[in-house]
């Protein structure tokens, strides 16, 4: 299980191992336990500067709320797609199973990481979202006649549902019902209590950060989105494009900046 705070993961991975309740942190998100300071003093001694007095960090220790507002200020204002991604999981008609789901088959030497799994209540089965602000370069292609980046992203994204979809449907299944156990299950209580066994083939792709004419711009393939516009349909399930307040996630053919492409689910 991990722990989000504005869309970023402030304890990763924790699990039980050998008896003990094992998750790491990044070290950007801890802080100093002098933090009313922005500077911490030195002295010059014997065996160089050290700090006086020492510098060590912030203890978790039973996560009190004074202590998660230390950890807070340090893994807020960094990044645009963050706070999008913060906004679209807060929700409550998104139900949102799991974030960051990495894939990485064996002997590859890279890994994918998908922004986000959700239950679709409108087809009824499991569905990846990737998700992206308008300011994103990989929106656009880098010279003419080329693919945005993200085309490639998301055709990856397909195959890999192609060939593990049975595999994932079990384990969107099982987080599901983990969840229901540790009583945090509260957020997917509109999915059925018998779980359906389906998965969207293909993303969503979600652009968020748009203003009103760049919402047009997109729908009416203008300009420099015709590329993506035209290289959409083949590997993404639908396209749902949002100012600075996040959507409905769900595809919704009758939604104003909606636009689903033929989404096939595979059932198990």
């Amino acid at each position: 299980m991990t722990i989000y705070y504005r869309g970023k993961a402030l304890i990763r991975d924790l699990t039980l191992c050998g008896g003990e309740v094992l998750g790491s942190i990044h070290l950007a998100y801890i802080p100093q336990a002098r933090s009313d300071s922005k500077y911490a003093k030195v002295v010059l001694r014997e065996s160089g500067f050290e700090y006086v007095p020492n510098v060590v960090p912030r203890q978790l220790g039973k996560l009190d709320l004074d202590t998660l507002r230390h950890f807070k200020v340090m893994m807020t204002g960094s990044g645009d797609e963050f706070d999008l991604i913060h906004r679209l999981t807060c929700r409550d008609r998104n139900l949102v199973v799991d974030q960051e789901i990495a894939f990485q088959d064996p002997g590859e030497g890279r890994f994918d990481k998908i922004d986000l799994c959700i239950f679709d209540q409108v087809l009824r089965a499991f569905s990846f979202v990737e998700v992206k602000t308008i300011i994103d370069r990989r929106l656009i292609p880098l010279s003419e006649g080329k693919e945005p980046e993200v085309i490639e992203q998301l055709r990856r994204y397909k195959n890999r549902i192609e060939q593990h979809g049975l595999e994932l449907i079990q384990v969107f299944q099982k987080v599901v019902k983990m969840k229901r156990l540790l009583g945090i299950a509260a957020r997917l209580a509109e999915i059925p209590e018998t779980i359906p066994q389906a998965i969207v083939s293909r993303s969503a792709l979600v652009i968020g950060n748009c203003s009103e004419v760049q919402v047009q711009e997109i729908l009416e393939r203008k300009g420099v989105w015709k590329p993506l516009m035209d290289a959409l349909p083949s590997v993404a399930s639908g396209l749902i494009l949002c100012g600075k307040a996040g959507a409905n996630l769900h595809l919704n053919a009758s939604g104003r900046q909606t636009v689903v492409f033929n989404p096939g689910v595979v059932t198990a």
